[in-house]
């Protein structure tokens, strides 16, 4: 899995959301293992009905990456990271891969401090966000190829992105697109090639596999095998299904 740590072509937008007051106001700070910055972007709306609210996500930065080196964002079903988030976020990073943590329920009135509840959305309201983080991490973080991860109804939003149709609308024909997909659960974990072929001179092949052995020791809900014969089938967009099984 360490080869991962010298690739400069696959990004992972893993979709889930810590709380964003936990870092600092400041537009950048650093820790002893990496550095972080909070990415402001717009959202990839289809028909724009006046000013977009601008959002915000958490990037955390590996030491030694570079622009076209691996990324991640991760969108979870709550505002806080769930304990499957929580452990995938260290899995990337500790392969090289920085990691975009993106919050898409806050805005909508969500949150773990109030006892507010938000009209009923699903993983379609959730695209917007989703394709301006994939803009995002392309255009301001120079990310290269990115998968889009998810869990719950961020997994649902994930896995819509895999249609053509919702990739045109959002971003055009020609835009950018996620090289893969997965929903983590809950219950059921959905994989799907992504709608752009990688071209072979950027090792798909392997990086997928080391993708998918970080995803399955991250969560039970991914199995290394499935994962794999999922995102290397030479169809782009199918999906493959795997059962919830305990590993542990």
């Amino acid at each position: 899995m360490r080869a991962l740590r010298r690739s400069r072509c696959l990004a992972l937008v893993l979709l889930a959301g810590p709380a964003l007051g936990a870092v600092s106001s400041a537009a950048r700070a650093s820790t002893d293992a990496m550095e972080v910055a909070l990415l402001e972007f717009l959202p990839a709306n289809p028909v724009p009905a006046g000013p977009a609210e601008t959002l915000r996500g958490i990037l955390s930065v590996p030491p030694g990456w570079r622009p076209g080196d691996a990324a991640a964002v991760l969108l979870p079903d709550q505002p806080l990271p769930d304990a499957a988030g929580a452990r995938i976020l260290p899995a990337l990073l500790d392969e090289g891969a920085a990691v975009l943590e993106l919050d898409l329920h806050t805005p909508r009135g969500a949150a773990a401090d109030n006892a507010f509840i938000p009209a009923s959305y699903g993983g379609a309201e959730l695209l917007p966000g989703l394709f301006g983080a994939l803009l995002a991490l392309r255009q301001q973080a120079g990310a290269g190829l990115v998968v889009a991860i998810g869990i719950g109804t961020g997994g649902d939003a994930a896995m819509l992105a895999a249609d053509r149709h919702q990739a045109e609308l959002h971003l055009g024909p020609d835009g950018p697109r996620f090289v893969a997909h997965a929903q983590l659960g809950p219950g059921r974990a959905r994989f799907a090639a992504g709608l752009q072929a990688p071209e072979a001179h950027e090792g798909w092949a392997i990086r997928a596999e080391l993708l998918c052995a970080a995803l399955a020791w991250a969560t039970a809900a991914a199995r290394d095998a499935d994962c794999r014969a999922a995102l290397l089938r030479p169809a782009a967009g199918e999906t493959h299904a795997v059962r919830h099984e305990a590993r542990r």
